[in-house]
């Protein structure tokens, strides 16, 4: 493993990142790694989780800009030395506060890149940042979203000058570094048009001109973006949309028996299909923890109570919806049986704010109520009570649909997922992983395109000239330049609604291989047999619906 910071020079910073990081809201004990295995992109992953990163995934640092440079170097993923990964969380930690002040997608490009790498990309040398892990680029989807994102670095180097910030700034690019070896500084790239202001920091270096990787920008990441620029300038005549192709087979109607029927057959790898079922914080309490795999709010922070058929969660604020329609539905059962702490129990678990994870160990929704937590007995005695109530009963079906499935129709219809297995797979992947994670996490699977050569001569084959104007032919998608899922989806449902005789642009896979893809992709999860279980299962009818 290549690195330029020895373990040494990273023990004689240590008080210096540790108040770093105390500026940056970290808990204290970040810079502690010996709990992790070095080299191990799993442990990495817990890592980042177990200190609160939340907009940029484990792909996105280790996986290479330039895979094939990285490859003639070596190097398959890029994985710091334990040493710097308190280094890498801080360069990530002001990426998180970047992408929350711009509020929309933020693509991390570069981080960690070995010298032998960086002598490929770059003729930066070993006091590059890259190498030393202390330092992200980070794309954004437009020049106003770059401009709010350098106006939170210039804040943080005046209000926080123990951060040592560096900012290279491009038109819609800023490479953010933190204690960087070189110190504090700030340059332009050739992209950048706005009047040039160095950043303001104490003693700054001059400006120097910092090499980049030129690379083009990629739209294919956790929290994929964005359109490309030169590239999406009208034609005279946009392309004609092909005629659907209707399906031969005679749908079946997408109704609510047909719902609570998919829901059903998927909340039994849930919750053993049980409206009274719950899970009392068995997360923070370690009980779904595995050798060499800690859960990240394992003893960190509390997700509070799990409940019912598809496990509404207290944290994630679920639970308060479902209680919510569970007044609703029937006011006077619900006081009697949660008692004169009803209204105070709706008010607590719909609470407007940060999760636990964002505010360990508590977010705003898990505190305890009436002197107990909601998982302790005297709470889930009533909850037990409620599951036997039918209207609360339904409420649970009610909410399991419009929280997880409804959402997703549309993202499954234009993959052609529209059986009712395919659509329960998709469901159960929304209910373990959100509606964002899942569609994310099936278009990894099954999504033809996969680099941003090939988006560009997909749209080129079609006739488009750019993304949105892509976008803006298909009903449901936002013309925002951002290739994500759904757009990917959409893309793919073009495909499938082209004429026979039409040339051959890309290929979709059809559903059943499609189906097949989810169980290979979930080989290596802990939840792979629920996935294998949804596929085989003889509950299903593999009836299409008309959605």
């Amino acid at each position: 493993m290549e690195f330029h910071v020895t373990e040494q020079a990273a023990r004689g910073r240590r008080q210096q990142i540790e108040r770093a990081g105390e500026a940056l809201g970290l808990r204290p004990g970040f810079v502690d790694t010996d709990f992790y295995q070095p080299g191990s992109r799993d442990d990495l992953a817990r890592y980042l989780a177990d200190h609160g990163i939340e907009f940029f995934s484990v792909d996105e640092v280790v996986t290479p800009h330039h895979a094939d440079k990285a490859r003639e170097a070596g190097f398959g993923e890029l994985i710091p030395p334990l040493h710097l990964w308190p280094w890498t969380l801080l360069a990530l930690a002001m990426g998180d506060e970047m992408r929350r002040a711009v509020g929309r997608a933020v693509r991390l490009r570069n981080l960690y890149r070995p010298l032998s790498y960086n002598r490929l990309v770059a003729t930066s040398g070993v006091q590059s940042d890259h190498p030393n892990a202390c330092a992200g680029d980070f794309d954004f989807s437009s020049t106003e979203d770059r401009r709010t994102a350098e106006e939170v670095v210039r804040r943080r180097a005046m209000s926080d000058p123990v951060l040592e910030l560096s900012m290279g700034m491009g038109g819609r690019s800023l490479h953010v570094g933190v204690m960087s070896p070189k110190g504090p500084r700030s340059w332009f790239y050739d992209s950048y048009n706005d009047p040039h202001r160095l950043l303001a920091h104490g003693e700054l270096s001059a400006p120097v001109v910092d090499p980049v990787d030129p690379g083009p920008l990629s739209p294919f990441d956790t929290d994929p973006l964005d359109d490309f620029q030169g590239f999406d300038d009208e034609p005279e005549a946009p392309p004609v949309l092909p005629t659907p192709v209707p399906d031969m087979e005679t749908p079946l109607p997408f109704d609510d028996a047909m719902k609570i029927h998919i829901i059903n057959q998927t909340a039994v790898h849930e919750s053993g299909g049980d409206f009274g079922a719950v899970n009392r914080d068995g997360e923070f309490e370690g009980r779904f923890d595995r050798p060499g795999a800690r859960h990240p709010a394992s003893g960190h922070f509390h997700i509070g109570l799990s409940y019912g058929i598809v496990q509404f969660t207290q944290d994630s604020g679920t639970l308060g919806k479902l209680l919510e329609e569970m007044r609703r539905r029937e006011p006077s059962t619900f006081a009697d049986v949660f008692g004169p702490m009803s209204d105070a129990l709706v008010d607590l678990t719909t609470r407007k704010g940060a999760t636990s994870q964002r505010t360990p160990p508590r977010g705003v929704r898990v505190h305890p109520l009436d002197g107990a937590d909601l998982w302790e007995d005297q709470w889930v005695s009533r909850f037990r009570d409620a599951a036997e109530h039918e209207p609360f009963q339904s409420a649970q079906l009610l909410m399991a649909a419009r929280l997880y499935l409804d959402p997703m129709v549309q993202f499954a219809s234009w993959l052609g997922l529209n059986t009712d297995r395919a659509l329960g797979m998709v469901f159960d992947r929304s209910v373990q992983m959100g509606r964002g994670g899942s569609r994310r996490w099936i278009m990894e699977q099954v999504g033809p395109v996969t680099d941003t050569g090939t988006l560009r001569l997909v749209l080129t084959g079609y006739g488009f000239s750019g993304l949105r104007q892509f976008q803006r032919q298909i009903d449901g998608l936002e013309a925002d330049g951002a290739f994500g899922p759904l757009s990917h989806a959409a893309l793919c449902h073009f495909e499938k609604q082209r004429d026979d005789s039409d040339p051959f642009v890309m290929h979709v896979p059809d559903r059943e291989t499609m189906l097949d893809m989810l169980v290979e992709g979930a080989a290596d999860r802990r939840w792979h047999r629920r996935v294998e279980r949804l596929r085989t299962s003889d509950e299903f009818t593999d009836s299409v619906l008309d959605i």
